[in-house]
């Protein structure tokens, strides 16, 4: 593992270079598809219930109509609806993971909500074939660059809305401060 944070490393920095959401999350998915043995790394965001589809490593583009992007999509949704790493083969109850394995070339798959303040915002899925499984490494591996990168990702998300929306997000969130300070002084919590 610790081979592989100087590639981890270089990522990172291609994320905070970009100054967007979306240039960002695909140059990290591209990077980290190529330098860690995977053969396809997606990012997908929480837009209401579901996941969509943003980044594709390797794909400057993404096309939502396809019936691969469609189980992708799926795959990234169980993630967020069991609210965890979703890995397959290894876990049961994953239908929308085994189904998207049985898609494609990738046998091995893991999908990682990434979390801001607690709350999954975003999907990374890692997939592998069979010659090369997901092992603990891996794995771990997995967890240690959504931690790192959801952050990252977030904040490049907000900066891409417009003024006025973080504008109202930060007075929302400075009274929602206001009120739980009252309340602890107070007793109330």
């Amino acid at each position: 593992a610790a081979s592989r944070l100087p590639v981890l490393l270089e990522g990172l920095e291609g994320a905070f270079d970009e100054k967007h959401f979306l240039p960002a999350g695909l140059a990290v998915v591209s990077h980290l598809a190529h330098h860690l043995a995977f053969e396809r790394v997606s990012l997908g965001l929480l837009r209401g219930q579901r996941v969509e589809l943003v980044a594709l490593s390797d794909s400057p583009s993404v096309s939502r109509r396809t019936s691969f992007s469609r189980a992708l999509e799926q795959a990234m949704t169980e993630a967020i609806e069991a609210n965890t790493l979703v890995i397959h083969p290894g876990q049961s109850g994953t239908i929308a993971h085994q189904a998207l394995a049985q898609r494609g070339d990738a046998l091995a798959i893991c999908s990682l909500p990434l979390r801001h303040n607690g709350n999954a915002f975003a999907v990374l899925t890692f997939e592998r074939v069979a010659e090369r499984p997901l092992d603990a490494e891996s794995v771990q591996l997995c967890i240690a660059i959504g931690a790192v990168l959801g952050p990252i990702l977030n904040l490049k998300l907000r900066q891409d809305r417009p003024w006025w929306s973080r504008s109202s997000e930060s007075l929302i969130g400075h009274r929602s401060e206001r009120r739980a300070t009252f309340a602890r002084v107070f007793g109330l919590i």
